[in-house]
C-alpha cells in the first residue's frame, strides 16, 4: 500500500531473522518494522540493525500503544514511532510522511557531515595561516598551519591577544583601538614572532566579518609567510646594484666611444671620394649603430629585477601602455577584472613590447581583445589577441630569443616576467592573429582589495 501512494521501491521481507541475515548497509534508504513479528520482536529487530548501521533511518510501526515501547524503541535508535490505528488509509499517510521526513533529515546529516570533513581537509592542509579574533584581537581559533609555520599549538595563542605576536613597527593594522565596517577588508605586510622569538613577514589579510549572535562581531585573518620572498628580493637587488655600478661603468665608455666612431665614420664619408671607402664606410657604421642599439636595450635590461616586485593593479599597466593602439587606429577591447599582480618594476615594458609587435608587426590588426582566467594549478592567465596577420609557426619558435628574434622587446618581456616567475607564450595561427599569453603562479595575482 505505501507503494503505491509514493514513489518508494518498496522491498518486504516475511521473517525478520532472515531480514537481519540479508541486510546490507548504503542499499536501503529506512526500515520500517512492526514490533510483534514471529522470531524477533521490534526491538530486537533494530538492535541487531544497529549493531550494522547506526545511520539508516529505523521507523517502528505497530499496533502496541504502550508507552514503555515507545521509550525503548527510541533509546535503541529508532528514529520515528508510529502507532497503528482504525483508518488504515490515514495512518498510511502518516507513515508516508514519516518516511519522507527520516530519509530527508538523514540526507541532510550526510551532506552536513561531507562539507564539514571537506572544510575541514581543506583548512587542515592550508598553508595559509587563518586565524579568528573578536575585535579586541582576543584569538578564537587558529588554523593548524599556524604551528607548522610559527611552531605555536593552538591551546597555546586561543585566549591570548594577537598583539602579544606583531612587532611593534607593524601593529598599525591590527591596532585594536581600529573601527571597522561590517565586511572591511584591508591588508598589508606585517611582521609576526613565531615560539623561538623569530620574526616572519607574512601578507596578511583581515576581513570583519559581522555575527547576529551573542558571540559578538569576528576579524577573520589569513597570513602568508613571504619571508623567504623577501630575502630573495633583497638579496636579487643587492646583486643587482652591484652588477648595475659595474655594467654602467663598461656601458658608458661604449656608448662614447661608438659616438665616436661614428662621427668618424660619417665624416670619412662626407669627404672621401673613393666608392669602396664609402661602402666600407657603411658597413662600420651600421655595425657601431647597432652596438649602440644594444647599448641601450642593456641599459633597461640592467634595471630588471634591481628593485623588489611590487603590487600593481593589471588595468593600470595596460592603460598606460596601451595608447600605441589607439594611436594606430586599433581598437581595444578589455574584459578584465580588477587583478593586482606581483611585477617587476619594469613590468610596463612587456606591454609595450606586445603591444608594438600588433603595431609593427600586425600588417591589417583592427583590434586587441585582452582577457583574464584562472585555474588552480596553472594559477592566472592573461591573455593578450589581435586580428592581425599572426606569426608563422617558425618564428613562433625564435620570437623571444635574443640572438634570432632580430627585435628585443619580447625578449625583454619574458625576462621581465621572469623575475616573478610568470612565463609568456604565443599561441595564435598564422593570418588569423597573434595571441600571447602571460601565465602568473599562485601568490602572484590577487582580487584588488579596497583599502
Amino acid at each position: 500500500m505505501l507503494e503505491g501512494m509514493s514513489r518508494f521501491e518498496v522491498c518486504t521481507c516475511a521473517s525478520s531473522q532472515k531480514a537481519v541475515s540479508e541486510y546490507r548497509p548504503g542499499v536501503y534508504d529506512a526500515i520500517i518494522a512492526d514490533y510483534e513479528m514471529p522470531e524477533l520482536d521490534g526491538i530486537e529487530f533494530l538492535r541487531r540493525v544497529r549493531s550494522v548501521d547506526q545511520l539508516v533511518p529505523f521507523i517502528l510501526f505497530t499496533g502496541k500503544g504502550r508507552e514503555e515501547v515507545a521509550i525503548r524503541a527510541l533509546n535503541e535508535g529508532a528514529d520515528f514511532y508510529l502507532k497503528k490505528g482504525p483508518e488504515t488509509q490515514s495512518v498510511y499517510r502518516e507513515l508516508l510522511n514519516a518516511t519522507e521526513q527520516v530519509i530527508s533529515r538523514r540526507r541532510a546529516e550526510k551532506e552536513l557531515q561531507h562539507s564539514e570533513r571537506w572544510y575541514k581537509s581543506l583548512i587542515e592542509n592550508l598553508t595559509d595561516m587563518i586565524v579568528a579574533a573578536d575585535m579586541t584581537g582576543l584569538i578564537l581559533y587558529t588554523s593548524p598551519s599556524v604551528q607548522q609555520v610559527l611552531g605555536f599549538r593552538p591551546d597555546e595563542v586561543v585566549k591570548t591577544n594577537i598583539a602579544e605576536y606583531v612587532h611593534p613597527d607593524y601593529g598599525d593594522l591590527m591596532a585594536s583601538d581600529r573601527q571597522w565596517a561590517p565586511g572591511e577588508q584591508r591588508r598589508g605586510l606585517v611582521k609576526v614572532k613565531d615560539k623561538r622569538g623569530k620574526w616572519h613577514l607574512g601578507d596578511v589579510s583581515i576581513k570583519m566579518v559581522k555575527y547576529k549572535d551573542n558571540g559578538g562581531d569576528r576579524l577573520i585573518i589569513n597570513a602568508r609567510d613571504v619571508t623567504d620572498r623577501s630575502k630573495s628580493c633583497e638579496h636579487i637587488a643587492m646583486l643587482n646594484r652591484k652588477l648595475n655600478i659595474c655594467c654602467g661603468a663598461v656601458q658608458k665608455e661604449m656608448i662614447e666611444n661608438v659616438q665616436v666612431i661614428l662621427e668618424a665614420v660619417n665624416q670619412a664619408m662626407i669627404v672621401s671620394q673613393n666608392k669602396r671607402m664609402m661602402v666600407e664606410c657603411d658597413v662600420v657604421r651600421r655595425s657601431a649603430e647597432r652596438i649602440f642599439e644594444l647599448a641601450g636595450y642593456s641599459k633597461g635590461y640592467m634595471k630588471v629585477g634591481a628593485s623588489p616586485p611590487q603590487w600593481v593593479l593589471l588595468n593600470d599597466l595596460i592603460a598606460q601602455e596601451s595608447g600605441v593602439l589607439k594611436d594606430a587606429g586599433i581598437e581595444v577591447i578589455s574584459f578584465l577584472s580588477e587583478i593586482e599582480i606581483l611585477a617587476d618594476p619594469q613590468m610596463p615594458l612587456v606591454f609595450k613590447g606586445i603591444f608594438g609587435n600588433t603595431v609593427d608587426h600586425g600588417g591589417n590588426a583592427t583590434k586587441v581583445m585582452i582577457s583574464w582566467a584562472e585555474d588552480q594549478v596553472m594559477g592566472g592567465r592573461l591573455s593578450i589577441i589581435d586580428d592581425g596577420v599572426g606569426i608563422r609557426e617558425l618564428k613562433k619558435k625564435i620570437i623571444f630569443d635574443f640572438e634570432s628574434s632580430g627585435t628585443h622587446s619580447l625578449y625583454f618581456a619574458k625576462e621581465i616576467l621572469q623575475v616573478t616567475g610568470a612565463s609568456i607564450t604565443e599561441a595564435g595561427t598564422a593570418g588569423v592573429g597573434a595571441t600571447f599569453e602571460i601565465t602568473f603562479p599562485t601568490g602572484t595575482f590577487r582580487p584588488r582589495l579596497i583599502q
